[in-house]
């Protein structure tokens, strides 16, 4: 093109000039009503194909050929960004003029709403809105043995006036959140709990679940994590006291420290996991969707507060330390909540010596 005339050119280059020329031009008429940076660089793509087709044709300076490539290059790479607004609205609004405060909340609440919270909840949970369920996640549809939930009244689904319900042959307490209009509904088991008798369920003295309960429980998530090939970590802490006197430790500082650190693991751990006091002390830790070294990084972050327990420059008869023990199950295979728990007091005992 820099030296020779397009005469030499073969039919089939001219063929594709011509359809080339053609489409642009019929873009830029089906655009008349569309965008007119759309319009500009469907007209700037086939003047440039023109010009660099035509004028060698016509016996002109190169550099001009040369400037229609440029020229239907430019349109091309400016309709391609067309494009890519015209499938970005959030992205095109922002660049074709101010957008209020008020909108961009409404785009990043529908950009939030398109995340399916549920689906990261490991007990039966839905959302709703405005009274109208908008998600459910797949625990909550086998449990109810439907498929239709999203669209249906959430009253319909859960009445607001239960906080216990049977479902499954199995009782479920009801946990019902409701903020500007949404509702997260969150079903827990009670256990084998005898009426006005809650200790089969929960210790007593620290407010975690109960030794009793673990096991039932632990069978439960492992059962889940086979079902849906999920990870399944457990974690056990032990506090130990290492005595700095020749004398007996004051039970009541003992417990008081201990107090401390059962607050600092309900603090520290998510909703979704689940805290067992075991009948030696140890503190049971399972772990949903938690692979062996988030239980790992979750047994750091409380050691370390742990470890703030006893006050810098206080006297105390003794020193605290806590010690943990580890096992996972990655969903393959078989277990059991005993093998489980074996193995975490195993590795316990390392950590020991």
């Amino acid at each position: 093109m820099g030296s020779g005339s397009s005469e030499s050119l073969p039919l089939s280059v001219w063929a594709v000039f011509l359809s080339s020329y053609l489409t642009a031009t019929a873009c830029y008429v089906m655009n008349s009503t569309g965008s007119s940076m759309g319009q500009f660089c469907c007209n700037l793509s086939a003047q440039g194909l023109l010009l660099a087709f035509v004028s060698p044709a016509a016996g002109a300076s190169p550099v001009l050929a040369w400037l229609g490539v440029a020229l239907a290059s430019a349109g091309m790479v400016g309709l391609i960004s067309c494009i890519q607004k015209a499938h970005n609205p959030l992205k095109k609004d922002l660049l074709e003029g101010p957008i209020s405060i008020s909108d961009l909340q409404t785009e990043l609440k529908s950009m939030e709403d398109s995340i399916d919270i549920t689906s990261k909840i490991p007990l039966p949970a839905l959302w709703a809105r405005d009274g109208t369920v908008e998600s459910a996640n797949r625990e909550i549809k086998l449990l109810l043995g439907r498929d239709d939930i999203e669209g249906s009244g959430l009253n319909e689904i859960i009445n607001p006036s239960l906080h216990e319900l049977d479902l499954g042959g199995t009782g479920w307490l009801v946990f019902r959140k409701t903020v500007e209009g949404e509702d997260v509904v969150l079903l827990a088991p009670k256990g084998d709990v005898s009426a006005g008798d809650s200790s089969e369920f929960v210790d007593p003295k620290t407010g975690l679940y109960s030794d009793r309960y673990a096991r039932k429980r632990g069978e439960e998530e492992i059962e889940r994590a086979r079902r849906y090939r999920r990870w399944l970590s457990m974690a056990l802490l032990k506090l130990e006291f290492e005595n700095l006197t020749s004398g007996p430790l004051p039970q009541s500082m003992m417990d008081e420290a201990y107090m401390k650190f059962i607050g600092l693991v309900k603090k520290t751990i998510r909703t979704t996991d689940m805290g067992f006091r075991l009948k030696d002390g140890c503190v049971l830790l399972l772990l949903p969707e938690t692979p062996s070294s988030g239980a790992r990084t979750l047994f750091g972050r409380i050691k370390t507060q742990v470890d703030k327990i006893i006050e810098e420059g206080s006297v105390t008869p003794f020193r605290i330390n806590l010690l943990g023990g580890f096992s996972f199950y990655g969903g393959n295979g078989t277990t059991s909540y005993s093998q489980m728990l074996e193995e975490a007091y195993s590795n316990l005992a390392l950590n020991e010596d």
